[in-house]
């Protein structure tokens, strides 16, 4: 009985899906700066491992519906998330600007603006 107990245990355990201990990114914070063309984002990810295992892998941005950026990333800014900074030449008052931050182990989030407004 002590085996078939320990098994069925053994078993709900290891179909627990990963999202249990990861969630995707909880916000994105976009500043676009005119007079300097610089797109500041900060991505919101709490993570206890964002050097290692758990932390945002990837940030792209889009211009106007065009993908202008696609950085990779092998760890976190902090264990609060990511910060990254671009310049974008291209950007005027009205584009619409898209991130899109995905998390190292599950899920993505995407935010847009459109500068000036």
């Amino acid at each position: 009985m002590f085996v078939i107990v320990s098994v069925c245990f053994l078993c709900v355990m290891c179909s627990v899906p990963v999202r249990a201990v990861a969630d995707p990114p909880q916000d994105i914070k976009i500043q676009f700066v005119p007079a300097t063309s610089t797109l500041k984002i900060d991505v919101l990810h709490a993570s206890k491992a964002p050097k290692t295992k758990h932390y945002i892998k990837q940030v792209s941005v889009s211009l106007n519906g065009q993908q202008v950026i696609l950085q990779s990333f092998r760890q976190q800014t902090d264990n609060k998330g990511q910060h990254v900074e671009y310049i974008l030449l291209d950007a005027g008052t009205g584009s619409r600007i898209q991130v899109t931050a995905t998390c190292s182990i599950f899920g993505s989030l995407t935010r847009e603006i459109v500068a000036g407004k």
